[in-house]
């Protein structure tokens, strides 16, 4: 029984014609002939379409679905858009005068330039809509339940009458009105989301906190304005000028810079993420602490400005001019390396550093291109800072070592002559130990600085050789150096020059030629806690001087 009653119920389905809301053939007229005329598209689903080259004539779209569809330029005079969703549908320019669009969805569709005189936009939704203005709104006819932008306030004097402010028709006023604005609305946030700007004159204007997300500024003039903490992300900026603009912690993320004039803005902890500024004009900029990871900076001119402890991860620095920059503890991981010959006179080189999780391949490309452009002082603060890097991701230990031999001496061949400086010194701190052992070394004084100084066992000695030629000039057994005053110091001095530099090879032995410089014919033996001394002084003065000639001729740190 029940497979019979199936079959029948079956056969009615089929029997029984298919209806549709709307004319599937006038659907075929709009979509094969690009036009339609007394057409019936009731609830028909056009959404995303292309019409802007569609002839639409005395059609019934009530309840159609144009979510997303594009109607740039169309007329759409005479037609029917009753409760229509043209949610954020492309209506620039479109001709809606006299249309019915009662209670239609109009939320976030473009409303830029669209005629709507005589519209009746009753119950419509018009929340969200983009660059519609009080002039168009005022031309229509609304009721207290026609929901409008945002930006946009009505106040209702009677049930046919009211007052109507936009803040777009505000801000083309100029910064004087616009500024006199914000003065009296101070705690309204400006909301211009996806508005056309284009060529607007915005000197001076105070735009801080504003929300331009997606706004269109090409060509817009914004000289000195206040857009501090604004949101101009994914807006587009292309051949703007911005000279002297404040855009601290404003976000740029994916906006398109390309060619704007920045010259002396300032974009303290600005968000610049993946922004186009290729070729754009940074010329004295302050872009301290701002991120500009994924940011394309090709060609741009960042002459004197200040990138200190901004983020430079997977940045396109291609060609681009860094003339006098400073990049103090700049994260430099990019993906390509600037104009190197701009840079040498780039300020924080030696800071440079990357991110917890980077790599120094950006810092390695750097080097280099400096040491094929024989920059040599450049390269070898990037070595610095490339040693740096890694020094300080070492255990405690190996970072100690490296702290001492390393980084403290000459910073990793940063500075070269520094070892020689150092060894300088030292001479001059081991003479305090020899100028003791002269002075007082052959006096039973006991403990002196907790060193036991006794007769006949540490100190320093004359040795006079058997065959010296003057045979009146010392004696046969060694005598202890002995001296008061500045006599004591030059001897000190003296013997601190020879245990530092008591190495050499062969005839190459600056000790010796600093013995033959003293008149007589004796050599200097040190004994005891003297000797100590002495030995290692030698020491480290053979590894200072051998540190300095690595330095300064060669590349250890590579």
């Amino acid at each position: 029984m029940l497979k019979r009653f199936l079959f029948i119920f079956l056969i009615l389905l089929i029997s029984t014609p298919m209806s549709y809301a709307y004319d599937p053939d006038d659907l075929m007229k709009l979509k094969g002939f690009s036009q339609c005329l007394d057409c019936d598209l009731s609830n028909a689903n056009l959404k995303g379409m292309d019409l802007t080259d569609v002839t639409i004539d005395r059609t019934n779209l009530k309840g159609a679905d144009l979510n997303r569809a594009d109607l740039t330029g169309v007329d759409l005079r005479g037609n029917i858009l009753r409760g229509a969703d043209l949610t954020k549908a492309n209506l620039t320019g479109a001709d809606l005068n006299g249309v019915d669009l009662f209670k239609a969805d109009l939320s976030k569709a473009n409303l830029n330039g669209a005629k709507l005189m005589d519209a009746n936009l009753k119950g419509a939704n018009l929340f969200g809509a983009r660059n519609l203005v009080c002039e168009q709104v005022q031309s229509a006819q609304i009721t207290r339940d026609t929901a409008v932008p945002i930006y946009m306030k009505i106040d209702w004097v009677s049930d046919t009458k009211y007052t109507c402010e936009d803040q777009i028709t505000l801000l083309k006023q100029g910064a004087k009105v616009w500024n006199a604005w914000r003065v009296e609305n101070p705690s309204i946030t400006p909301y211009f989301v996806n508005t056309n700007l284009e060529g607007a004159k915005l000197m001076d204007a105070n735009l801080k906190g504003a929300n331009l997300f997606g706004a269109n500024l090409n060509r817009a003039n914004l000289n000195r304005a206040d857009l501090n903490g604004a949101n101009l992300s994914d807006t587009i900026l292309t051949d703007t000028i911005l000279i002297a603009t404040k855009l601290n912690k404003a976000k740029l993320i994916i906006a398109n810079l390309k060619g704007t004039n920045l010259e002396a803005a300032k974009l303290f902890e600005a968000k610049l993420r993946k922004a186009n500024l290729s070729g754009a004009y940074l010329k004295g900029a302050i872009l301290l602490k701002s991120d500009l990871s994924g940011a394309n900076l090709s060609k741009a001119d960042l002459s004197g400005a200040e990138l200190n402890k901004a983020v430079l991860v997977r940045t396109n620095l291609e060609d681009a001019v860094f003339f006098e920059t400073k990049m103090v503890d700049t994260v430099y991981e990019p993906i390509h390396v600037p104009l190197v010959s701009t840079m040498s006179e780039v300020k924080g080189l030696a800071s440079l550093r990357i991110s917890d999780k980077g790599t120094p391949s950006g810092l390695n490309l750097l080097r280099e291109a400096f040491k094929k452009a024989g920059m040599r002082e450049q390269e070898r603060q990037v070595t610095y800072a490339i040693k740096h890097g890694e020094r300080i991701d070492k255990g405690i230990i190996e970072r100690t070592f490296h702290l001492i031999l390393f980084e403290l001496t000459c910073k990793y061949g940063m500075y070269p002559g520094r070892p020689l400086r150092i060894l300088l010194v030292l001479i001059l701190i081991f003479s305090i130990s020899y100028y003791i052992a002269i002075r007082f070394g052959h006096q039973k004084i006991g403990n002196i600085f907790l060193l036991s100084f006794k007769e006949q066992k540490s100190g320093i000695w004359r040795v006079w050789p058997e065959d010296r030629i003057h045979k009146m000039q010392g004696q046969d057994n060694p005598d202890r150096v002995r001296a008061t005053g500045f006599g004591a110091f030059l001897w000190a001095v003296y013997v601190s020059l020879l245990s530092a530099f008591h190495f050499g090879w062969r005839d190459l032995n600056i000790g010796n030629w600093l013995a033959r410089i003293h008149p007589q014919e004796f050599s200097l033996r040190t004994t005891g806690w003297v000797k100590v001394v002495s030995g290692i002084q030698s020491l480290i003065s053979v590894y200072l001087v051998a540190l300095w000639a690595l330095s300064y001729f060669g590349r250890p740190f590579e």
